[in-house]
C-alpha cells in the first residue's frame, strides 16, 4: 500500500479534521481568527491527525468514536501548529512550507498570543473526553516537548553535542507528540492496553525516524521542496544528527570548517561550500542508516499487530517516512 492511498482511505475523516479546525479556529478576535486562516491554509501533512484516525481503528469504539476521534485529531493537530508557531518565534524564521511565518506576517507579539489561542483551543477540546489518563498523558506530553525545545536552545552553535543529548532532544520534541496522537486515538476506541503498548512503541520509533529523516533533509532537500533555504538548522546553530557526525568522524578540514560556522565565522559561499563538505564526508549515508534502524524497530514492532487490518495503514505510512524527499 502507498502512502497516497493511506490518505485516500482517510479522505472522509481528514476532510472532518479540516472542518473541525476551520471552526475550531475562529475566534471574536479578527486577528486571531486571520492568523489562524493563515496556519490552516498553509496545509501540511496532517501526520498525527492521520495516526489519531489510523489509531482508532485497532479498538471497538463503532460509529459513536468517529466524531471523538475527529476531535481528538484535530485537538493534536492544534497542539502541533501550536508549537511551530512558538518555534518560529524562538528560530527568527520568515518561512514555512514556502509561505510566511505567522511572525513574519505580523509580529512576534502577534505569533505568541497565536500559538497560546491554538493551545487553549486544543485544551478546551481534550478536555469533553473526561479522561484523566488523556490529561495526564497531554501534560507529560507537553511538558517534556517544553524541555526539548530549551534543551535545544542551550544546545545551539556548540559543536560538543552528543548522539545520546540528540536524540533525547528530538524524543521530546517530536517522538512524544506521535506517540500521545495513537495513544489518543487508540484510547478513545477502546483498544486493549497491550495493544496500545505496541502501537505507542510503533509511534515512538516512527516519530524518531521522522525526525532524524527531517534533519537529514535540512541538509540534502532544495529550498522549493522544503519551503525555506537549505541547511536553515546550521544555519540557526542547532547542531542535528549530520553535524554530529561530520564533528565527530568527519574529515578534519572539514571539522574545522563546521566548528568555524558555528563560531559564526563563515561567509555564506562558504557556508555552502561546508554543506557540500558535510555531504561528501558521508554524514549523510550514517544519517540514512540511525533513520532505517529506527524504521526497522517500527517495522519489528508492527508485526505483533498484523492480525489487525488498520495495521496496514501503519506500515505505508513508516515505509513513506523511510524514504520520504520532503
Amino acid at each position: 500500500m502507498r502512502i497516497v492511498e493511506v490518505y485516500d482511505a482517510f479522505q472522509d475523516d481528514l476532510g472532518a479534521v479540516e472542518d473541525r479546525l476551520e471552526l475550531l479556529l475562529r475566534s471574536e478576535s479578527p486577528l486571531l481568527t486571520e492568523a489562524g486562516r493563515h496556519l490552516l491554509d498553509a496545509g501540511g501533512k496532517r501526520l498525527r491527525p492521520l495516526l489519531v484516525l489510523i489509531a482508532g481503528r485497532f479498538g471497538d469504539g463503532g460509529a459513536e468514536a468517529a466524531e471523538a476521534l475527529v476531535r481528538a485529531a484535530a485537538a493534536v493537530e492544534l497542539i502541533h501548529m501550536a508549537t511551530l508557531v512558538h518555534d518560529d518565534i524562538v528560530d527568527r524564521s520568515d518561512l514555512r512550507r514556502g509561505r510566511e511565518t505567522v511572525r513574519a506576517r505580523w509580529d512576534d507579539q502577534v505569533a505568541v498570543y497565536a500559538g497560546d489561542f491554538l493551545l487553549a483551543r486544543a485544551l478546551s477540546e481534550l478536555a469533553a473526553f473526561s479522561d484523566p489518563a488523556v490529561d495526564r498523558a497531554l501534560a507529560r506530553t507537553v511538558h517534556e516537548m517544553s524541555r526539548g525545545e530549551v534543551e535545544q536552545q542551550g544546545d545551539l552553535f556548540r559543536p560538543d553535542v552528543t548522539m545520546l543529548r540528540y536524540f533525547r532532544r528530538i524524543r521530546r520534541k517530536t517522538a512524544l507528540l506521535i506517540e500521545f496522537s495513537v495513544f489518543l486515538g487508540a484510547r478513545i476506541a477502546g483498544t486493549p492496553e497491550a495493544v496500545v503498548g505496541r502501537l505507542r512503541r510503533y509511534a515512538f520509533y516512527t516519530g524518531m525516524a521522522f525526525q532524524v529523516t527531517d534533519d537529514l533533509l535540512d541538509f540534502t532537500g532544495t529550498p522549493e521542496v522544503l519551503g525555506k533555504p537549505s541547511g536553515s538548522d546550521l544555519a540557526q546553530g542547532n547542531v542535528t544528527l549530520p553535524a554530529i557526525f561530520t564533528l565527530s568522524e568527519g574529515d578534519p578540514a572539514v571539522r574545522s570548517a563546521l566548528r568555524a560556522a558555528l563560531e559564526g565565522r563563515k561567509t555564506e559561499a562558504e557556508r555552502e561550500a561546508l554543506l557540500e563538505g558535510i555531504g561528501r564526508s558521508g554524514a549523510f549515508e550514517r544519517t540514512h542508516a540511525v533513520a532505517e534502524r529506527f524504521v526497522c524497530r517500527a517495522k519489528a514492532v508492527l508485526q505483533g499487530l498484523s492480525a489487525y487490518p488498520a495495521a496496514r495503514y501503519l506500515e505505508a505510512l513508516v515505509a513513506f517516512i523511510e524514504k520520504r524527499t520532503f
